[in-house]
């Protein structure tokens, strides 16, 4: 039997890794809506939310886990996109960092914020790193080896639900 996580915060990057970009001829308005999964990111290109995105994020929060962000990415712009996708009411953006600081510090700013406004410790070990980037990754698990550090694709089958089969193999536990 695969014990559960002890994992209270999940930081995810966005970019190749909850959604990418795509060709579609009605993007034609920045951060619009087209459909259940594209929004507009400007004439003939759209951010395309990653399949399964959306109830994977919903599911982890019903259980109990705190989601926040570590994108290269402008806040501005990654907010307007969550807006987009009817998703910003689910991530901590207090404890979430942008633009182009390391991965290891947007850890490292995770833990020192949630350490701050949290009312219970928390721990490298506390924390999984979701990136689709090896080399971010690997930065991350040198600088924090108890973090645990999860590779994750837009072109993963099932799309994000493979996230937990994931953690079973990479680090023995699992999420949901």
């Amino acid at each position: 039997m695969v014990p559960m996580a002890n994992v209270k915060i999940i930081v995810f990057d966005v970019d190749d890794t909850l959604w990418y970009s795509v060709a579609d001829d009605r993007a034609l308005e920045r951060f619009k809506r087209l459909d259940e999964r594209r929004v507009s990111d400007h004439v003939g290109h759209a951010q395309e939310l990653v399949e399964n995105a959306s109830t994977v994020l919903h599911s982890l929060v019903d259980l109990g886990y705190i989601l926040c962000l570590g994108t290269m990415g402008p806040e501005s712009q990654v907010r307007s996109f969550m807006e987009a996708f009817e998703l910003d009411h689910i991530f901590n953006f207090q404890l979430s960092l942008f633009d182009r600081v390391d991965k290891a510090e947007k850890i490292r700013h995770t833990l020192s914020m949630a350490n701050e406004i949290l009312d219970e410790p928390v721990h490298p070990k506390d924390v999984v790193f979701v990136d689709d980037n090896m080399g971010y990754l690997k930065d991350v698990n040198d600088a924090f080896p108890d973090v645990k550090c999860v590779w994750a694709h837009y072109r993963m089958p099932p799309g994000l639900r493979a996230l937990n089969a994931d953690m079973v193999e990479m680090h023995g536990v699992k999420l949901w």
